[in-house]
């Protein structure tokens, strides 16, 4: 079981807030990242040691949102687009690089889930990459940093649809 505790320090007297991602079987879901939507506070993804990217909805804390199944292995970092947030990135240790584009950035339930709300993903890269640590993304283009101190840039159009 991972476990995200979060602070709330203009409140005085606030003990904090624990989201779980709990695990059905032997795996435990280590956080590695957390980010949060560029547009809607209440809204953050973190990725896990056994590859899942989770979604929360801040408002409603008791499970996730969404629990995707993305990468093999750890993921490494997260990061929304800033100006097309439905527009969303995710780096692995499985040298996967992916773009998860979610149908209407206008949509309230904010999921990264393929299978129950729409949500498309795509590999941005081949998979004889090394790991990918950190990702960016601006406008149309697409940075990312490797394991083997490697920079990615990439043009992307459908990022910016």
């Amino acid at each position: 079981m991972g476990m995200l505790r979060l602070y709330d320090t203009r409140t005085p007297g606030f003990t904090g807030l624990t989201l779980m991602a709990e695990s059905n079987g032997p795996k435990l879901h280590a956080i590695t990242f957390i980010t949060q939507h560029p547009h809607r506070p209440e809204a953050i993804v973190a990725g896990t040691t056994t590859g899942l990217v989770l979604s929360w909805d801040m408002r409603h804390t008791q499970f996730p949102v969404s629990m995707a199944e993305a990468h093999e292995g750890e993921v490494w970092c997260g990061s929304f687009h800033p100006v097309y947030s439905n527009h969303f990135l995710s780096g692995g240790e499985d040298g996967g690089l992916l773009h998860w584009a979610m149908p209407n950035a206008a949509d309230r339930s904010f999921a990264l889930d393929t299978d129950t709300h729409g949500a498309t993903v795509h590999s941005l890269l081949d998979s004889d990459t090394m790991g990918i640590n950190c990702v960016a993304a601006a406008h149309n283009m697409v940075a990312a940093g490797t394991d083997n101190q490697a920079l990615i840039l990439l043009e992307r159009n459908a990022l910016v649809r």
